[in-house]
C-alpha cells in the first residue's frame, strides 16, 4: 500500500512538473517557410488557449506588444488549444517581412486586489520577432508561337518560340 501511494505521488508530481514546465517561459518561433508566397510559421512554447500570427513590413512594436497598425499586413488570430504552427491562406507580395506569435497561456495569474480591481498577470506572451523573404514566383509565358517559313528555293527554316519570364 505504501508502495502504490509513493508511485502515485511521484506521478503526481510529475505531471505538475511536465504541467508547469510547458507553461513557462516565452513563444519561441523554431521556422518560418514560403511556399508559393504563402507563410508558414512554427513554434515552440508554453500551452496557450488562442493567439495570433502578425506579419508586417517593419519590425517596430508598441508597447502592447503588437506590430504597429500601419505596417501590418497580416493578423491571423487563432483558437486552437495547444496550437503550435499556422499556415497564411492568403499570398502576399514578395519582399521582406518580420513575423510575431502571441497567445494566452492559461496558467497565467489571477490578482484580486480588493474593491472591485482584479487582473492577470503574465497571461498575454509573445514571441521573438522573425525576418523572413517571400520570392516572387516566376513562370515562362509563351510571347510567340514556334513556325515555318518557306523560301524561294523551296526550303523550310523553323523560327524558335519566344518566351518570356513573368514574375509574380
Amino acid at each position: 500500500m505504501k508502495k502504490l501511494a509513493l508511485v502515485l505521488f511521484v506521478g503526481v508530481l510529475a505531471l505538475i512538473g511536465a504541467t508547469s514546465a510547458a507553461a513557462s517561459g516565452p513563444i519561441t518561433i523554431t521556422s518560418v517557410s514560403t511556399t508559393n508566397r504563402h507563410v508558414g510559421v512554427t513554434w515552440t512554447g508554453p500551452y496557450v488557449e488562442f493567439g495570433a500570427v502578425q506579419i508586417a513590413t517593419r519590425p517596430e512594436t508598441g508597447s502592447d506588444g503588437n506590430f504597429f497598425s500601419e505596417n501590418r499586413v497580416g493578423y491571423s488570430a487563432f483558437f486552437d488549444k495547444g496550437r503550435t504552427n499556422w499556415l497564411e491562406s492568403e499570398p502576399i507580395k514578395p519582399g521582406t517581412y518580420y513575423v510575431r506569435v502571441d497567445g494566452w497561456d492559461p496558467q497565467c495569474t489571477f490578482y484580486d486586489y480588493g474593491y472591485g480591481i482584479t487582473g492577470w498577470e503574465g497571461c498575454d506572451t509573445y514571441s521573438n520577432v522573425v525576418q523572413f523573404t517571400v520570392s516572387p514566383v516566376c513562370r515562362k509565358v509563351l510571347v510567340r508561337r514556334g513556325y515555318w517559313t518557306k523560301r524561294a528555293n523551296s526550303s523550310r527554316v523553323w523560327h524558335k518560340p519566344i518566351y518570356k519570364k513573368v514574375c509574380s
